[in-house]
């Protein structure tokens, strides 16, 4: 027999109860930061009284680490097929096949984000707090993916495939976060301009801008090769 819940006089399953949680402290965090959600406005949300949060996940930075673990299982996917192409000894030294696959790394995971708001939303807050709360669980996330790209940009970066002699692992990442600034600076952008001018980008035209931008940046042969844009 599962293990059940209970929420307005009727019986629900666990797994449910965790779900409702987390997709309510999803959009909490999203909204006010870690910082400014409230478990009590989570329970509520959820349908659920708070007693069940500390049962299930102990504390609030748990329930905020399970949240992001939920977010880290969805890139690293991306990532790791990436990662298994770029291992291909085919692929690896071919210029135009590494810059094809990082294209399409980061037109996913712009994609991602621009289907997942919240998810941006919470980094965004974690950016602006200075990362306080992620470095508190950041030992807790599965790094297993990172520990198989530093060696890999490593022997890109040997290969001088990789424009910078910076740190190449830090490129990766940082590489990886251009969609969360593009996204969230597309709002604005209008603004810069008279009034008669102003408009909101095209989407698919600043997704194939990221993706340029990107390869143009990192490496030393980023292919005449583009990114299909949104029809």
């Amino acid at each position: 027999m599962s293990e059940t819940a209970i929420r307005k006089g009727r019986t629900h399953n666990a797994k449910g109860a965790r779900e409702a949680i987390l997709n309510a402290a999803e959009k909490a965090f999203s909204e006010r930061g870690f910082n400014g959600a409230r478990i009590d406005d989570i329970a509520a949300a959820a349908g659920y009284n708070k007693g069940l949060i500390f049962r299930y996940f102990g504390d609030k930075l748990r329930l905020y680490l399970e949240v992001i673990q939920q977010v880290d299982v969805a890139t690293r996917g991306m990532q790791t097929r990436v990662v298994a192409a770029l291992m291909e000894e085919e692929n690896f030294h071919n210029p135009e096949r590494v810059a094809s696959l990082l294209k399409a790394l980061i037109g996913e995971i712009f994609d991602y984000y621009l289907q997942n708001p919240r998810v941006m939303h919470i980094l965004q807050w974690e950016m602006a707090e200075g990362w306080q709360n992620y470095s508190q669980i950041a030992e807790q996330i599965d790094a297993t993916d990172n520990e198989k790209i530093k060696p890999l940009m490593a022997q890109l970066q040997k290969a001088g495939l990789l424009r910078s002699t910076f740190d190449p692992l830090a490129q990766i990442i940082m590489a990886t976060f251009q969609p969360i600034l593009v996204l969230a600076l597309i709002p604005i952008i209008p603004m810069f301009f008279a009034s008669g001018q102003r408009s909101v980008p095209d989407m698919a035209r600043a997704r194939d801008f990221v993706i340029e931008f990107v390869a143009g940046g990192l490496l030393t042969c980023p292919s005449n090769i583009h990114s299909q844009s949104h029809e």
